[in-house]
């Protein structure tokens, strides 16, 4: 946890081992009996804080909802409720790793890809099963529109962090949730 804050705050390559130790109130030979190297320790931020972080938080609400579509909305109001100083100043914390570290580092991209392929499977299942009961248009392909919806998000993110301007964000999230209701199906509305 106190590697993930300094990546958040700092970014990977700025991160500060020593700040992080000061965090944890550990010593360097404990951070490296578990850590071989600080890559190491940033493979671990990505797969056990931030991917759980990002799948608990967009993937659990859509699992028993036949209404994605609400449960996606509500997604993005939550995080300008919840987080929005957070995301604003700092942006989205896989985004943040995906855009520093992908080119640099190939063990990152791959992590990294795995859990957007991991929201993008669990948002397109949860828009089939809308699709199935009724709430979601079935013209629509599940699999286009759940990679869409994550690019426009880490647009969102991105450009929230890169303005510092909660009310840009407020629109691009209200904007999203305005092309989400284009997805209902009709007889929902």
């Amino acid at each position: 946890e106190a590697g993930f804050q300094e990546v958040y705050e700092h970014g990977f390559r700025s991160a500060s081992v020593d700040s992080i130790l000061e965090r944890a109130g550990v010593t360097k030979g404990a951070l490296y009996h578990h850590f071989p190297n600080k890559v190491a320790l940033g493979y671990a931020i990505v797969e056990e804080l931030i991917g759980e972080f990002m799948v608990d938080g967009l993937l659990t609400p859509l699992k028993d909802t036949d209404d994605p579509i609400t449960a996606l909305q509500q997604h993005g109001l939550d995080i300008l409720e919840l987080r929005c100083a957070d995301a604003c100043s700092r942006g989205c914390p896989l985004n943040n790793l995906a855009q520093e570290m992908s080119g640099e580092d190939e063990g990152f991209r791959r992590r990294i890809h795995a859990i957007y392929e991991k929201l993008q499977r669990g948002i397109a299942a949860a828009l089939r099963r809308g699709q199935e009961a009724g709430t979601v248009r079935t013209d629509i392909d599940a699999d286009d529109v759940a990679a869409f919806f994550l690019a426009s998000s880490s647009g969102i993110m991105g450009a929230a962090k890169g303005s510092q301007d909660k009310e840009l964000m407020r629109r691009l999230i209200l904007t999203a949730n305005d092309y989400l209701d284009t997805l209902r199906s009709l007889s929902v509305h």
